[in-house]
Parts: structure tokens; sequence; C-alpha cells
């Protein structure tokens, strides 16, 4: 009975790691965003760059506003409820802020699209170097 608990236990927790690595993996990589709202407003033009970067260290570069220097800040992905969250930490940045996360596929141009979602933020990104198959 106790080994029935532990090996459901490792399946749950193998099964969460892999899910959890299945987006931690979408995500790394460089993304064009393709617009940013806040509160409905789009701010893209405030940014002097329209690319973000998730590096595999939770590292990430972010598109430079245009009021300050600060590209530079962390990402972690978290689980609640059956839905993905990312953090983003960047001090003085617009994108700093917790966001669920929407992956979808674009059938119609072939590539990754990432939505990213707050309750005041919308931010919409393509996937750089990323094309997939039907």
């Amino acid at each position: 009975m106790k080994t029935m608990k532990i090996l459901t236990y490792l399946v749950f927790m193998m099964t969460f790691v892999s899910c959890s690595n299945q987006e931690t993996k979408k995500l790394e990589g460089s993304w064009t965003i393709d617009s940013i709202e806040i509160n409905g407003q789009d701010i893209i033009s405030q940014f002097t760059s329209n690319i973000i970067t998730f590096k595999k260290d939770n590292a990430c570069i972010l598109p430079q506003p245009r009021e300050n220097n600060n590209t530079e800040g962390k990402w972690k992905i978290n689980k609640k409820n059956k839905l993905y969250y990312i953090e983003i930490l960047s001090e003085g940045n617009k994108l700093n802020g917790k966001y669920k996360i929407d992956f979808k596929n674009d059938t119609n141009e072939q590539l990754l699209k990432m939505y990213l979602l707050s309750n005041d933020k919308k931010i919409v990104c393509t996937k750089l170097f990323h094309k997939f198959k039907n």
C-alpha cells in the first residue's frame, strides 16, 4: 500500500514537471512583440524595440522603455489550477508583472503565438525562428 502511494506521487510529480518543462521550452528563446496594451491602450511606441528574450537561466532581456534603460529582468513560471503564469521581475520596466500564459499555434502563418494577460496588460508575441507543421 505504501509503495502504491509512493508510485502515485512519483507519477504525479513527473507529469507536473513534464508539463512545466514543456511550457518552459516553449517560452525560452526570442519573441517579437506584436502588441502591448495597458488598460486597452496600445503602448508599443513607448519602447525602443519589440523583442523579448527568455533565457534558460531565468534571465530575460526586455524591450527598452523610452523613459529609462532597464532591459534586464528575471522570469519564473508557476502553475495554478491547471493554468500557467509567468512572473516578469524588472524594476522600472512597464512589462514587470504576473501574467497568465496562453500559447496558440497560428495555423495560417504556421507560427507559435503567445498571449500574456494580466488584470491591466495584454501582450501578444510571435516566436522567432519557430515554425510548426500541421
